[in-house]
């Protein structure tokens, strides 16, 4: 009776524990954007390698991209290559607009 007792209670431990284990990167795939920025924010997944990461997590680093991008459109960015300034109404240059990869890491593919 006693090993049995101690099965039950080990396999009732495991269990208890790994309702609070971190969840894997696998099982965050599953997951959709929000979800898994409510987990580990926005930033976690924007600078994650797109390149060696599963494939079903690939549209949420895409996402998170996207957001991070866009978030910053509101103080401007120009396409690389592009030289881009803010000018007063009298045509003053006030200061020139960074390229796209002056802001954003080599990997990030600007959007379209």
């Amino acid at each position: 009776m006693k090993p049995l007792r101690f099965c039950v209670i080990s396999c009732l431990s495991i269990f208890i524990l790994s309702l609070f284990a971190p969840v894997s990167i696998s099982s965050q795939a599953f997951m959709t954007a929000e979800e898994a920025f409510e987990v580990h924010g926005i930033e976690h997944y924007a600078y994650m390698d797109a390149s060696k990461a599963d494939a079903r997590l690939k549209p949420i680093i895409l996402e998170a991209r996207k957001r991070i991008i866009y978030s910053v459109a509101g103080d401007g960015w120009a396409q690389d290559g592009v030289k881009a300034y803010v000018a007063d109404s009298k045509g003053n240059i006030k200061e020139r607009i960074p390229c796209f990869h002056e802001l954003f890491p080599a990997d990030w593919e600007p959007p379209i």
